[in-house]
């Protein structure tokens, strides 16, 4: 338990605050939105939903992951978004017109793979910034940057049959 309250204390130390609290911040506002947009449908389901991913979400932020090793792993991250949303063409759920959601029987809940792809996707933006820093304006640097954007925008859309 010492382990954990010390690796919040360190991140506390190193992170920006200002940037979580207003991250947070603009995750309760969302709560709120959804709040007063189901509210006539009993959105209960969907607010605690919302507030468990928020909790959730600070917690792993604050506690387990350490983004620039997983962003080291670029590639593997493409791979897996590539691979996820690739399960959309033989899995995916029509609900709403579209075929962007796969329902897993293990799940109470069905899975959006292109939202979940959106982190990955930024930390891979985000590390080929990184490492090219020096050379960003650089046409391979765009090109780099743009192919990987064009990639899997394409991909979603195929395999979800929507432009959303």
């Amino acid at each position: 338990m010492r382990e954990i309250f010390r690796t919040i204390r360190d991140f506390c130390k190193k992170a920006d605050m200002i940037l979580l609290a207003l991250c947070v911040a603009a995750s309760v506002f969302g709560i709120v939105a959804i709040s007063s947009a189901t509210n006539f449908l009993g959105g209960g389901r969907y607010v605690r939903t919302q507030i468990i991913a928020l909790v959730l979400g600070v917690i792993i932020l604050l506690t387990l992951i350490d983004v620039d090793i997983i962003a080291e792993r670029r590639e593997l991250l493409l791979l897996f978004c590539t691979v996820f949303i690739a399960l959309l063409f033989k899995w995916g759920d029509t609900q709403q017109g579209n075929r962007s959601w796969l329902n897993f029987s293990f799940l109470p809940f069905s899975i959006q793979p292109a939202e979940l792809c959106k982190i990955p996707f930024i930390l891979i933006l985000a590390k080929i910034m990184s490492v090219k820093q020096n050379k960003l304006s650089a046409p391979t640097t765009i090109l780099q940057i743009g192919g990987v954007t064009i990639f899997l925008f394409v991909l979603i859309v195929a395999a979800s049959e929507d432009l959303g």
